[in-house]
């Protein structure tokens, strides 16, 4: 996932509307949709709902283990 899209998803899981992220982003709302449409397969999820669970099951599988394990 890019960095562009993970800012996307963060912000639709987060609550945001497809509007609202298009302004934060500068991106039409169009694109905003279509980023989500290619995301949400991605991780395995079909709703909004399921998308914060997912991407912290992404980030705990992306995150390092500590120094000397």
């Amino acid at each position: 996932m890019t960095p562009r899209e993970r800012e996307i998803a963060d912000m639709a899981a987060d609550g945001m509307t497809i509007e609202e992220i298009g302004a934060r982003t500068r991106l039409l709302p169009r694109t905003v949709g279509t980023v989500l449409y290619r995301v949400l397969p991605r991780l395995g999820v079909t709703t909004r709902g399921a998308l914060r669970p997912a991407l912290d099951r992404l980030d705990a599988v992306n995150t390092p283990a500590p120094p000397g394990r």
